[in-house]
């Protein structure tokens, strides 16, 4: 989904989490859904140290 991409790319260029549930591709190109939590980690002066990311995959069917 370009929006949640562009949301998560906004928040991590503003210093803010954030948490998104996304498809993403396996290297065997099979589709899987992963939630996606995002963090970033800031010194004193407010300045980013490095983010931390926890995803989880979420099991999804294609079938309607």
């Amino acid at each position: 989904d370009p929006a949640a991409v562009a949301r998560m790319r906004r928040a991590m260029h503003d210093y803010q989490p954030c948490h998104e549930t996304v498809v993403n591709y396996h290297k065997n190109g099979s589709p899987y859904l992963v939630d996606i939590a995002i963090t970033p980690i800031l010194d004193d002066e407010g300045e980013p140290l490095w983010f931390v990311a926890r995803e989880h995959e979420v099991e999804f069917s294609l079938a309607a």
